[in-house]
């Protein structure tokens, strides 16, 4: 009975073992056959940026189960500069690029331990998250250009994220942590005041009115939600009982949200469950669409200015199967995905902008 024991354990370890040789060589591939025709370029390199690794949770059996929300870097908004957190010298610092492939990064923080960030409208300033000695986490402002920071927006004593401007860049959205609990709030530069909206995370301005956020649902599981804060209307976009979804963005011409979620195992044995980036209708019609097929983990999606690129964070051809890089993937031509010429996702009037007819498309349900 024994000898079958150990029989039974010693061909488990081999297969176990086996499939994480296999693993690791497939996050060595830049692409897979599910990805053909769809070209990936390498932004950053993971021995001279050294990006932080996102925070990615799994279960007994590997599968991914939770991950982080932060947003790690940034795109300017001219699409030249990316702005990003390197773990160099044991410190949390940013540093920025050009958006080009090649390129050396220039530190625009020093010995701190900044979590989140965001580029201003006219990418002359970066807004960023920064953990302090207290244990708390503040937001400021520093040059962009120069480094030096320009302006503290946080009070004492709490634990302020994801800081996002607004698209006219006036204000100042970002979550704010409370017992495990986030609410979205919003800073008016003008008055120097603070506005507590709602609750959720991940707040992302699109227009003078709206942001989108994340929230759990019932089952612990996270939606999709837009946000009217003038009008104080609450829509569901993306919901499934099963799996998250997370860090939205929403394309230039405002017709589709890129999003991350949780990609179902294959029926191979020992496969694992990985983060996967999403495609969705703007208007919340219609199930979430597969972009990325790769066995790693692909996160915190971002479209270019111009609409003709997708930016994202990911394993894929990582040498040491747990290195994390920026990367930059061609967006599929059958989208059509443009640029308006203001730049403004949503117009006001509780409605998408569709390009393709004089009817703007209706949005779900509303949530008061």
């Amino acid at each position: 009975m024994n000898k079958k024991i150990l029989t039974v354990f010693a061909l488990s370890l081999t297969m176990v073992l086996f499939s994480s040789c296999r693993l690791k060589k497939e996050l060595s591939l830049t692409y897979v056959p599910e990805e053909q025709g769809i070209t990936f370029e390498k932004i950053t390199d993971e021995l001279a940026d050294n990006i932080i690794r996102p925070s990615v949770s799994t279960n007994s059996f590997g599968d991914v189960n939770d991950w982080s929300f932060l947003n790690t870097y940034d795109l300017s908004k001219d699409g030249k500069n990316i702005a990003f957190i390197s773990s160099k010298n044991n410190n949390w610092n940013i540093y920025v690029k050009s958006a080009e492939i090649r390129g050396a990064s220039l530190q625009r923080t020093y010995n701190t331990i900044v979590k989140s960030l965001a580029f201003s409208p006219d990418g002359e300033n970066i807004c960023y998250s920064e953990t302090g000695a207290d244990g708390f986490s503040y937001i400021k402002i520093a040059n962009a250009k120069q480094g030096s920071i320009v302006q503290q927006i946080s009070p004492s004593y709490v634990n302020d994220l994801n800081p996002r401007y607004s698209t006219d860049g006036k204000k100042l959205f970002f979550q704010r942590g409370d017992g495990g609990e986030y609410t979205i709030w919003s800073y008016d530069f003008k008055t120097s005041s603070f506005s507590n909206h709602c609750f959720g995370r991940n707040p992302l301005p699109i227009n003078d009115e709206e942001f989108l956020c994340t929230r759990p649902n019932g089952s612990g599981h996270y939606e999709i939600w837009r946000i009217n804060y003038v009008k104080g209307t609450e829509t569901i976009l993306v919901s499934q009982s099963d799996r998250s979804f997370t860090t939205p963005s929403v394309s230039p011409d405002g017709n589709w949200i890129l999003c991350v979620s949780t990609t179902k195992p294959s029926k191979r044995l020992f496969a694992r469950n990985n983060l996967d980036l999403y495609l969705v209708r703007a208007d919340g019609v219609g199930s979430p669409t597969q972009l990325t097929f790769y066995k790693g983990n692909d996160y915190v999606p971002m479209w270019s200015t111009d609409g003709k690129s997708i930016y994202f964070i990911s394993q894929r051809g990582s040498r040491s199967g747990k290195s994390y890089n920026i990367w930059r993937m061609n967006t599929p031509a059958s989208l059509n995905v443009t640029a308006p010429a203001n730049n403004n996702n949503y117009n006001q009037n509780n409605e998408k902008k569709d390009d393709n007819t004089n009817t703007p498309s209706k949005l779900p349900r509303k949530v008061k």
